[in-house]
């Protein structure tokens, strides 16, 4: 159905709303809102009737239907002021008091594929394949296509056509764009782009539906489907969530929806994605079942083979048999006449046809490029030529981009200026940011590009973009990728800085209210005008959403180009405070991509350390670098440089903030706990527990990534157990875990059950270890977080082994090599003893006995909190290996010596019983 009222269309099929024939985009839930009010006009609509009807069972405040109702207001023209379109009765409801007409759809809707769709020339056999991509995947064919070619080839125009047909079909197209940035592009962007569009349209409640159900980590992407408080409380338990995570959920929340009704991803320009989109390409096309889903990407010829990110995933895709590329070539001849007859829809002169072909040279794009400029110069009349076919072969020119700038040279000089700024604001553009960069009217910006829009040159509507500012202007894009390169490349480079720079402040300000919704396309903007200063904050602020989205590795190269333009800012207090920022970004983002054992970690851990000792305005930021380097310091396994560390942020007069006290209290239990001064230990953890308190501090997770509050009562549990007080030990864990199962936060669990696993593990009740370490990996999984699932297994596969279950050594490996990986030495040790009883219980002593040697060769003559526990088992693999008794004697010994250096009479005793266990049985 559609509806008309006032000056706007709302068709319901094609979820679209048009407001003085341009279109209008709306939210889901404001869409629906709308047209729920319209279908009920004739009455008042009571808030809860619009909350049951619209949301369903999805909780919403009152406050998130206030704010789809001004939305609605503003793209239907109307105000709350006005209300000549929707009546608020105060207290009771709203009612659409707008005379309305109605049209039905159904006329329309049988002929619109038709209509729309255009005769692909000489591309029969390649639409063919696309046609039937479903068939093939179902058939164990490589779901994912790849259409190469030279620009201009048609590559777009083939996706656009098969699009129809597969909806013809029944089946859900989703389709995003990469685009191209000077430096790291967006993470996820196309991807984002093709849901959002899913979630938009007429029939996407299902993705809704599949963002809630499967994919949490890409539904915090989407706050206009969130009500305020529930994105609030969603972000706060993704805290700590993955990379891996989000490209799980990513590969799910597609296949889920394919399994419901085939699904084509669409990814258009491929050559520009960013690594997380290429990952999850291909994720999806190493899938090996036959789940309806099908991915098609557009690729420049040129970066198939190329040494680019692109190039290279998709060259080992190729190699795995793990995708079909699609080459186009250019047109025959026949080709050729097919599309002039098409684009001038009328039969063309031979003549016509010979010119076109040979000066076009096959390509589609350079073919309709010179039959638009021939119309507009009326040098063609109903298919033929209006001027001898001589005189017109001779002023041809031969190459689209000689073309191109051909009809800019005619073009009025303010038009042309509007269309050299456009190309600066990129492929689609909003006439407000044309407007800011040269100078003109906003209005009159858009009536030139609308325009050179009626007269098929360059540019086409896009709709309207509506900024956080309140500025509302008509948006319009090139129809092709060429068309804007050519363009921009005939910008003069001081004009092209300049208009970089001025979009980049117009857009600054437009999204003061939003900072970093917009940011890689301001660093683009910045770094091409040469701004550094406010390039620098734009860095920071696409790194930090680029974590959001769990993309380390992008955001770590945002970071390096904050840093890099941060270093080479004119000297002084403002340079050496970006600079410390910029430092303070990279270091933890260094480790996450890198891994603790990376040079560049520690160097830029130490960097952001000496520059705020030496900037007195960065005092009060110290405290959290020291507490940085600790824990790296801590990773690394110096504990005793960990331990300086944080002794020095409790004794800066700067700590005020017990959240900070309690995480760096945290830290410092942990330092002593594995240097094995387990009293100590205690006391600090202790200390850190006493200051927690979950009302306070329910947002110390968006702090540290998880709770230290917890982390306290599992150091002191440890720490107790080691002392003699089992039954304490047990008591503290437990209220650990409660702690964290009540803030709801999956990462802090999955450490306080790792931890509980620990414990119970020293405790010796393996049935307790088992079901820890299960509720470990399980959480670990969910958040993505690969080396707390390798710790877990390694839990579990000693459970299993105690048990009397043989276990898999190859598993066994495999989990401590995912471990290692992290660079993370610190309980390497301990892992490596639980894997020496693994082997040992599989009948493997001299396996146990080389995990047994490698980890007192991690420990060397530190002190460790384990070392008396892997001497004791060393002793006994000795055994079990033949040794002499002198040999088993002096493993023994120094089991006891360290037992009792760190007062643990629980190790004590059990190292007594093992020898008196192995000299009865000799």
């Amino acid at each position: 159905m559609r509806y008309s009222f006032g000056t706007c269309v709302l068709d319901s099929d094609r979820h679209e709303l048009r407001l003085n024939g341009v279109e209008v985009p709306l939210e889901p839930q404001a869409f629906e809102l709308l047209v729920y009010l319209i279908r009920h006009r004739d009455r008042m609509v009571s808030r809860e009737e619009l909350l049951d009807e619209v949301w369903g069972t999805r909780f919403v405040t009152r406050s998130t239907l206030s704010t789809r109702v001004k939305q609605v207001r503003r793209a239907v023209g109307d105000d709350g002021r006005r209300q000549e379109v929707i009546r608020t009765l105060h207290g009771r409801g709203f009612r659409f008091v707008a005379p309305v007409a109605e049209h039905t759809t159904e006329s329309r809707s049988a002929g619109a594929d038709g209509d729309l769709a255009p005769t692909l020339a000489g591309r029969d056999a390649e639409l063919a394949e696309l046609h039937g991509v479903m068939a093939a995947v179902e058939d164990g064919a490589p779901r994912l296509l790849v259409i190469t070619g030279e620009p201009g080839v048609g590559k777009t125009t083939l996706v656009e056509e098969a699009s129809r047909r597969w909806r013809r079909n029944g089946w859900r197209v989703l389709r995003g764009a990469c685009i191209r940035y000077t430096g790291t592009a967006e993470p996820y962007l196309p991807l984002l782009e093709a849901v959002a569009d899913g979630a938009r349209a007429a029939d996407g409640s299902d993705v809704v539906e599949t963002l809630v159900g499967c994919a949490p980590t890409w539904l915090v992407q989407f706050p206009w489907l969130l009500d305020d408080v529930v994105e609030e409380e969603l972000r706060r338990r993704l805290l700590g969530s993955s990379r891996e995570r989000m490209l799980r959920e990513g590969v799910e929340l597609l296949a889920t929806l394919a399994r419901a009704r085939p699904l084509v991803l669409v990814v258009d320009d491929v050559q520009w994605s960013d690594p997380s989109t290429l990952d999850v390409v291909a994720l999806l096309a190493r899938r090996r079942s036959a789940d309806g889903l099908a991915v098609v990407a557009t690729c420049r010829a040129d970066a198939v083979t190329s040494d680019g990110s692109a190039g290279r995933v998709l060259e080992e895709l190729s190699s795995q048999g793990a995708l079909r590329t699609i080459p186009l070539d250019v047109l025959d001849l026949s080709a050729t006449e097919r599309l002039v007859a098409t684009h001038l829809a009328t039969e063309p002169e031979p003549e016509v046809v010979a010119i076109v072909h040979e000066r076009a040279g096959g390509s589609p794009l350079h073919v309709k490029s010179l039959l638009d400029d021939w119309l507009e110069r009326s040098i063609l009349d109903e298919g033929r030529l209006a001027v001898p076919p001589r005189s017109l072969a001779t002023e041809l020119p031969t190459s689209l981009r000689r073309l191109i700038e051909q009809r800019l040279e005619s073009l009025d000089p303010q038009d042309r200026q509007v269309l050299d700024v456009a190309a600066v604001a990129g492929s689609t553009f909003s006439a407000a940011l044309v407007a800011a960069a040269s100078g003109a009217d906003v209005e009159e910006c858009e009536t030139r590009l609308a325009r050179l829009a009626r007269h098929r040159f360059l540019v086409a509507p896009a709709g309207v973009d509506r900024w956080p500012d309140g500025t509302t202007a008509a948006t319009f894009r090139f129809e092709h990728a060429v068309y804007r390169e050519a363009i921009y490349a005939e910008v003069p480079p001081t004009r092209r800085a300049k208009a970089h720079h001025a979009i980049g402040v117009r857009l600054e300000q437009a999204y003061a209210a939003e900072p970093g919704t917009r940011s890689v396309e301001l660093l683009d903007h910045y770094l091409n005008a040469g701004d550094i200063v406010r390039a620098v904050p734009c860095a920071e602020l696409a790194a930090r959403r680029a974590l959001e989205r769990g993309a380390a590795p992008e955001a770590l190269e945002f970071a390096r180009t904050g840093l890099e333009l941060a270093r080479a800012l004119p000297p002084g207090v403002a340079q050496r405070d970006r600079e410390l920022a910029m430092t303070e970004l990279v270091a933890p983002l260094s480790c996450a991509v890198l891994g603790w054992s990376a040079p560049e970690a520690k160097a830029t851990y130490e960097r952001a350390h000496e520059l705020a000792v030496n900037v007195p305005e960065a005092a009060d930021r110290l405290p959290s670098i020291l507490w940085g380097l600790a824990t790296l310091s801590e990773h690394r396994a110096d504990y005793h440089r960990a331990a300086e560390l944080v002794r020095e942020v409790l004794e800066r007069e700067e700590l005020d903030d017990d959240r900070t006290s309690m995480g760096a209290r945290e830290l410092l239990a942990c330092s002593l706990f594995h240097q094995g001064d387990f009293a100590r230990s205690a006391t600090v953890a202790a200390e850190g527990a006493a200051l927690y308190d979950p009302a306070r501090h329910r947002d110390i997770l968006a702090r540290y990534g998880e709770n230290p509050g917890v982390g306290c009562f599992a150091w002191g549990a440890l720490a107790t157990w080691y002392l003699g007080d089992d039954v304490r030990a047990v008591e503290l864990m437990e209220i650990g875990l409660e702690l964290a199962r009540r803030d709801d936060h999956a990462f802090s669990l999955a450490n306080a059950q790792e931890q509980a696993a620990v414990l119970h593990q020293l405790r010796g009740d393996i049935d307790a270890v088992a079901s820890h370490a299960s509720a470990a990996a399980s959480l670990a999984d969910e958040q993505g977080v690969e080396p707390r699932v390798a710790v877990a297994r390694i839990l579990a596969l000693w459970a299993a082994a105690e048990a009397g279950d043989v276990a898999d050594s190859l598993e066994l490996g495999e989990a401590l090599v995912r471990y290692r990986s992290s660079g993370s030495l610190m309980d390497l040790p301990y892992f490596l003893g639980l894997a020496a009883d693994v082997e040992r219980r599989a009948g493997d002593a001299a396996r146990a006995e080389e995990h047994l040697r490698s980890a007192l060769t991690q420990i060397g003559a530190r002190p460790y909190c384990h070392a008396a526990e892997l001497h004791r088992r060393l002793a006994v693999t000795l055994v079990d290996r033949g040794a002499s008794a002198d040999a088993v004697e002096t493993e023994l010994a120094r089991a006891r010596t360290i037992a009792k250096r760190q007062s643990a009479p629980i190790v004590l005793a059990r190292v007594d019983a093992t020898r008196q266990e192995l000299l009865a049985s000799c």
